[in-house]
C-alpha cells in the first residue's frame, strides 16, 4: 500500500494531461512510463539492499542531477526490512550527514 501510494503521488506530480480535478490521465508518456516501471526518474530503493552509508551517499549524489524524462524525480524507499539499515545510514538519509549532530546544527 505504501509503495503504491508513492507511485500514485509520482503519477500526480508528473502527469502532463491532468483532468479538471487534477487526477493523472494515465495515457500520457509520463504516466505510461511510471505505470510500466520504465521511467529513469522514478527510482525504487530497497532498504534491505541499500543499507550502508556508502549506498546512501551514492543515492544522494545521484539525486543532485535533474530528471531525465519527467518533471520531477521521485525516490521510493521500500523499508520492508528496516532493521537491516544501520543507524548511521538512516541518519544520512534523513539529514544528509553520516555523523551524529553534537549540537543544534541546522541541516
Amino acid at each position: 500500500g505504501k509503495t503504491t501510494m508513492a507511485r500514485i503521488i509520482a503519477l500526480s506530480a508528473n502527469c502532463t494531461h491532468k483532468d479538471e480535478k487534477g487526477n493523472p490521465c494515465l495515457t500520457c508518456e509520463a504516466c505510461k512510463s511510471i505505470l510500466a516501471n520504465t521511467s529513469p526518474d522514478v527510482i525504487e530503493i530497497a532498504a534491505a539492499v541499500y543499507n550502508g552509508v556508502d549506498d546512501i551517499r551514492q543515492i544522494n549524489q545521484a539525486a543532485q542531477y535533474k530528471p531525465v524524462d519527467l518533471k520531477y524525480k521521485v525516490y521510493i524507499k521500500t523499508i520492508l526490512f528496516c532493521k537491516m539499515q544501520t543507524v548511521i545510514s538512516t541518519n544520512k538519509v534523513f539529514y544528509g550527514k553520516s555523523e551524529f549532530s553534537t549540537g543544534y546544527d541546522s541541516y
